[in-house]
């Protein structure tokens, strides 16, 4: 009988009001848990607990203890809110996409508030699952406040995990979780070492480093007008030039710790680099308003600052006046309330100013040693740059040439021929009473002088006599045995250079010797090969598209591999060393782009692993 109420209606009265349900200790009431047992599909989907309800009557215009009323700013009514639902967990996923500038409860609806707190349930029990990203904000939101967490430390922990697995779904937190990070270990004072590995961080430190290296570097220079120009800079010591040179290396965007020619002429490098870096040190110093670090990595300021900026954040306790210290050259303080942060005001990540001026160290120094493999020149280089780097080349190559060590060649298979020299010279300065009284003697020593012909020709390196047998006693002993040779040139000083072969077209330079590089086709093929082993799809795409100058396709390559444009650069010249033996690609003004005199490798490379 159709009584006008619903079909779906009609069973569920049906159901509950039966004589079976009425007595079942089980379906004693029509509501469990909060929720009705039996609902229609429209009720189902419309549904809200009652705990929902509950929080959004909170309101944001509250009365004061002096009975004054006020609206609660947004992030403080995010922050009541959050701690009523803290220990609530729901079992309603939500398919759909939530977006929000600001996300807060207050944004979603109610569907999209039950599928936030269902997807929560999952986070905190350990599986992250890909959701709209306003629901991450939304529970980063929760950690930066201390909802659902108990001492500080525990809450870090949580951010850093779920930042972690959430960068694995998509990287739109990484532009703000560095920074609250940061924020968050400061606000507590928890151990600076937390954020160490954080960019900022690392980088601030590793510039604290060099300017400690420059100070402890230039208190070692002779004063001016000592000399030092025309003798160039020192030797600072092994410990101290390694310390600033791989600093140095660090902050530039030049890699020139990884250059061929650092494995080949480590210590000549290291020196030349440091040096030119401490005479552009004392330039700016006396020539520029800012000093060389100030310029290229910006000045330290102490500006007013806010804690966790851009998220919703909220503490209902004021923090107590305190001052930490990060790093050597970042501090924060928070007076009355307020919080102030001293750190360096410049571009931040590596210098290109300082990595054009170690390029050109590199291809200096190559052209001065008649490097084999030689970089192309920077023509835009400024002269008096050009000038420093040149005068602290010729200082290091004449100090190497001045303390290079003597070489002493000993000609084995002369050495019997000297013996029998010196034994007829015993014999002609003998008088007639000393023969006759060591008349055996001197028969003996006669007979003992002829060496046996294997040991006259000794280890056949050196010249023989016109005799065959290395008797060349009178030439030994000068003018009145002519026709010999010199006794000296079985003992003769040679050059430093053995094991080095001439490079004719290097000029007076000499270069080690070693393998050549391989060349041609089958150069070429072995580099391929190796090659598709080193590099991942996306690294030889974004190698690919540097080649190619094709923005759009190199950053889709970044995009594909989830690499910032450092960290692909840095691998593809870590990938790629072992084959070229030098670095591959370098920053230039315009950014990333692959060194011209090894294009046509890599454009073997790329080509022949496709």
């Amino acid at each position: 009988m159709d009584d006008g109420r619903p079909r779906a209606r009609r069973l569920i009265d049906a159901i509950v009001g039966s004589e079976a349900i009425r007595e079942s200790s089980h379906f004693s009431e029509r509501i469990a848990n909060g929720e009705p047992i039996l609902t229609t599909g429209r009720q189902m989907a419309s549904y809200l607990p009652e705990r929902y309800t509950e929080m959004r009557s909170i309101s944001r215009f509250q009365l004061g203890a002096d009975g004054r009323g006020r609206w609660l700013p947004e992030a403080e009514h995010f922050h009541q809110q959050a701690l009523f639902m803290q220990d609530w967990e729901d079992d309603c996923p939500y398919r759909g996409t939530f977006k929000s500038y600001y996300p807060t409860y207050n944004a979603m609806s109610d569907r999209q508030l039950r599928g936030y707190f269902t997807w929560r349930a999952r986070v905190r029990a350990g599986d992250v699952e890909e959701t709209s990203p306003s629901f991450a904000f939304v529970y980063v939101y929760e950690l930066l406040s201390g909802v659902g967490v108990g001492v500080a430390e525990e809450g870090f922990r949580q951010l850093r995990w779920f930042w972690r697995a959430w960068q694995a779904i998509s990287d739109d937190l990484d532009r703000h979780m560095p920074v609250w990070l940061l924020d968050y270990c400061v606000y507590h004072g928890l151990d600076p070492e937390l954020v160490a590995d954080l960019g900022a961080v690392a980088h601030e430190r590793a510039l604290g480093e060099l300017i400690a290296s420059t100070e402890k570097a230039v208190a070692l220079l002779p004063a001016r007008g000592a000399g030092r120009k025309a003798d160039g800079v020192p030797p600072l010591g092994d410990e101290l030039e390694e310390r600033l040179f791989r600093t140095l290396d660090g902050l530039s965007s030049y890699r020139i710790a990884r250059s061929r020619l650092a494995a080949e002429h480590g210590a000549d490098l290291r020196h030349v680099a440091c040096a030119v870096y401490l005479r552009l040190f004392e330039h700016h110093r006396a020539h520029r308003k800012l000093g060389l670090i100030e310029g290229m990595f910006g000045q330290v300021m102490e500006l007013p600052y806010t804690m966790f900026a851009s998220a919703m954040f909220f503490d209902p306790h004021a923090h107590a006046d305190t001052v930490y210290e990060v790093g050597p050259l970042r501090r924060y303080r928070c007076q009355d309330g307020l919080w102030t942060c001293a750190r360096p005001h410049g571009k931040g990540g590596r210098s290109g100013e300082l990595g054009r001026a170690l390029r050109a160290v590199d291809q200096r120094l190559r052209d001065a040693l008649g490097f084999p493999r030689p970089l192309k020149e920077d023509e835009g280089l400024p002269k008096y740059l050009a000038r420093i780097i040149d005068a602290e080349v010729a200082a290091r190559l004449a100090w190497s040439e001045a303390r290079r060590p003597v070489v002493l060649d000993i000609d084995l298979g002369r050495l019997s021929g000297i013996r029998s020299a010196a034994a007829e010279t015993r014999e002609a300065l003998l008088i007639d009473e000393e023969r006759e009284d060591g008349s055996d003697e001197g028969a003996g020593a006669r007979e003992a002088s002829p060496a046996p012909p294997e040991e006259r020709a000794g280890d056949g390196s050196g010249a023989v006599g016109a005799d065959g047998g290395g008797q060349a006693a009178g030439g030994l002993l000068g003018p009145a045995h002519a026709g010999g040779a010199d006794p000296r040139s079985a003992v003769s000083p040679g050059r430093a250079d053995a094991g080095r072969t001439r490079d004719p077209a290097a000029g007076p330079a000499w270069t080690p010797a070693g393998p050549a590089a391989p060349t041609g086709d089958e150069g070429g093929t072995a580099l391929a090969e190796d090659a598709d082993t080193a590099l991942s799809p996306a690294l030889a795409s974004y190698l690919r598209a540097l080649l190619a100058h094709d923005a759009a396709a190199a950053e889709a390559a970044l995009k594909e591999g989830a690499l910032t444009e450092d960290l692909a650069v840095d691998a593809v010249n870590e990938a790629l060393f072992d084959l070229l033996g030098d670095t591959a690609l370098e920053f230039g003004p315009e950014g990333p782009a692959a060194i011209e005199d090894y294009r046509e490798d890599l454009e073997r490379i790329v080509n022949d692993a496709d």
